[in-house]
């Protein structure tokens, strides 16, 4: 069992800061963080996280994943309200490779009262992250055309292991979202030849990620301080905050800088509000030198 220290940014969404053994060692470093950073003594939680490790992580609503942390995303979606538990087979059959799952249905509803699209922005999120995505109709599987529709919205489809049961009376459906969206993906008749096309896919991507990150926690941290001192040219503020908070993301499955990963996003909440905040800035340039220092 593992727990999760997340720090709530102003857009709403919990920041992964820390990982913890235990939910009384977890508790303690919350308060010490508030002591040392009032302002974040609010946003400041502890959740659960049964399945986080390193090896394997499975995501799902309300929870966000930033960064896989050098591991390939795959991407689990499909027909709800089925008979068959076809996702937890899924998952199992996945174990053997090091990847993060985004499970679009593992968790509670993210919709909240005023948020009534959250699941749609879920979706799109981690699609956009994944590396790969599997969708499995089974024969009995109902209000699953909508999944593959709001697709066209989006612009980017990871590689795609699809099926559908021959039985699934929307079949034929599937294949005219296909032909809408131009999207190149054979339709597989069977549970089995989908998951082992997902495999496929997941040993893929794993072979193509740089892993070096995984054993070297000081790595992580050292890109977390390239990100905000030698940002990428041309980009906007927005999307140089969001370049470090992927950094930040990969960094805190590791990192015992928890304190600075905090000070970081008090300061990127700061600059969303105010993009040329002094006082924002100069504490992002001190959190990469503090990384730089000790790395």
């Amino acid at each position: 069992m593992s727990f999760r220290i997340s720090y709530r940014d102003a857009l709403g969404v919990d920041r992964l800061v820390a990982v913890a053994d235990a939910v009384e060692g977890a508790q303690m470093l919350v308060r010490g963080l508030a002591a040392e950073v009032p302002r974040a003594g609010g946003r400041l939680s502890v959740t659960e996280e049964p399945r986080l490790d390193f090896s394997m992580q499975v995501v799902h609503p309300p929870y966000f994943l930033d960064n896989p942390a050098a591991l390939p995303v795959v991407y689990l979606d499909g027909g709800a309200g089925t008979s068959t538990d076809w996702q937890t087979a899924a998952i199992a059959s996945l174990r053997s490779i090091p990847v993060v799952i985004a499970h679009s249905r593992g968790g509670a509803s993210s919709t909240r009262q005023g948020e009534p699209d959250a699941e749609a922005k879920w979706r799109e999120r981690h699609l956009l992250l994944a590396d790969a995505a599997v969708f499995w109709f089974e024969a009995d599987a109902h209000d699953t055309a909508s999944l593959l529709e709001s697709a066209a919205a989006w612009d980017y489809t990871p590689p795609l292991a699809l099926g559908a049961a021959p039985q699934w009376q929307l079949r034929g459906q599937l294949y005219g979202v296909l032909r809408q969206l131009d999207v190149d993906a054979v339709v597989h008749d069977s549970r089995d030849a989908t998951l082992a096309h997902a495999v496929t896919l997941a040993e893929e991507a794993y072979a193509v990620r740089p892993s070096s990150n995984l054993l070297l926690p000081g790595a992580a941290e050292g890109e977390l301080s390239c990100a905000i001192t030698q940002p990428i040219p041309g980009r906007s503020t927005s999307e140089r905050i969001s370049d470090v908070l992927v950094a930040a993301a990969h960094a805190a499955t590791r990192s015992t800088e928890t304190l600075l990963l905090t000070r970081l996003h008090v300061a990127l909440d700061d600059l969303r509000r105010d993009d040329g905040d002094p006082v924002a800035w100069t504490e992002l340039y001190d959190v990469a030198a503090a990384l730089q220092s000790r790395h």
